[in-house]
């Protein structure tokens, strides 16, 4: 993209540009063909002759089938759908030798508190509280292991600019007697009502949730929602006191994170905290704001003082990219990266 080319608020249908493929055939629902472009002279790489992506697949576990067999050669899958103990991919295929890859990763793992419901609004001690209190390394072996992730207490994942590790919380274990002293006169009704997403991982990992906050006086109640209307239900309605929230940042900068989910202008939208502080704001608004080296210290401030202060959610793992393969597929590097990808001879 050039850059001069005009911002517009209205966005930019259709601009100039060229790559080394290009989309040949697209059937919605069905396929799309990409083919390179034989008019590129460009240094982006490019191994293939083409790609076939084929649309159909039913489940994760259709594509993991698949690429088993050789039918096809990668798809996009849950880590967990590749991490599940009964497929035993790194066992039979080896972690980072040819076909199973493991690596760290930036998408985050955590449990959002609502803040317009009666539980937790107004109630910061209560929700330090419920992040003393709960066990994340049982909630990551409840996902998978300890492939899965890495354990986190903070918002920003390692590798982000502007992360510093603050070591806040417990990582290992619970503290549950700084839990108690924090939850003491402020649980208020004693009910939490949990949704999560209706698949066995999730599940077993709210119990986990559930097991860790009886434990300080709340009892909470697990309510299942199907994946295909989890995230357009939670971002829209607030009828939840914990939500479980999974966050892939679209881009390399915190505000990817930060900003995007604890800005109040971005309630009904990603803000599943529906956090709408004036001061966070500002100060979310004035790190946007900065550039450099200013911009990663303020980002790194921020994320500390929010997890240690207003603590609008739980932040449990850090969730490894885990990829995996065909046999024929070479050049795998931290991710799949289709411009990257090579045969094997």
């Amino acid at each position: 993209m050039p850059p001069t080319l005009p911002s517009d608020r209205e966005g930019i249908g259709a601009y100039p540009a060229a790559g080394p493929y290009y989309v040949a055939e697209h059937v919605p629902g069905v396929r799309a063909e990409i083919r390179r472009n034989r008019f590129y002279r460009g240094a982006r790489p490019h191994h293939v002759d083409g790609f076939i992506a084929d649309l159909r697949a039913s489940s994760f576990d259709d594509v993991v089938d698949r690429i088993e067999r050789g039918v096809a050669d990668w798809g996009w899958v849950l880590p967990e759908v590749l991490l599940e103990p009964g497929r035993r991919l790194a066992s039979r295929y080896g972690v980072n030798r040819g076909r199973f890859f493991v690596q760290p990763g930036t998408t985050t793992f955590g449990f959002v508190f609502n803040m317009t419901r009666p539980l937790f609004r107004d109630n910061p001690k209560l929700r330090q509280a419920v992040n003393f209190a709960i066990d994340r390394a049982a909630v990551r072996r409840a996902g998978g292991g300890a492939l899965r992730s890495r354990l986190t207490d903070q918002y920003l994942p390692p590798g982000m600019p502007g992360f510093s590790d603050a070591r806040i919380y417990p990582l290992d274990r619970p503290d549950l007697g700084r839990a108690r002293e924090l939850a003491q006169g402020n649980t208020r009704g004693g009910v939490a009502v949990l949704f999560t997403v209706d698949s066995p991982p999730r599940l077993a990992a709210a119990q986990a949730v559930k097991q860790s906050l009886a434990k300080i006086g709340l009892d909470v109640r697990i309510r299942r929602v199907p994946l295909p209307t989890y995230f357009g239900r939670l971002g829209a309605r607030g009828d939840y006191d914990i939500g479980f929230r999974p966050w892939v940042p679209d881009y390399g900068d915190p505000f990817a994170v930060l900003n995007v989910n604890f800005d109040g202008r971005f309630i009904g939208d990603s803000n599943w905290a529906r956090l709408d502080s004036p001061g966070v704001n500002r100060r979310l608004r004035d790190a946007a704001s900065l550039t450099g080296r200013a911009r990663r210290r303020a980002y790194a401030a921020l994320d500390a003082q929010l997890a240690r202060e207003t603590a609008p959610m739980v932040a449990v793992e850090v969730v490894n990219d885990v990829t995996f393969v065909s046999g024929r597929i070479g050049c795998v590097g931290r991710v799949f990266d289709l411009g990257r990808v090579c045969l094997r001879p």
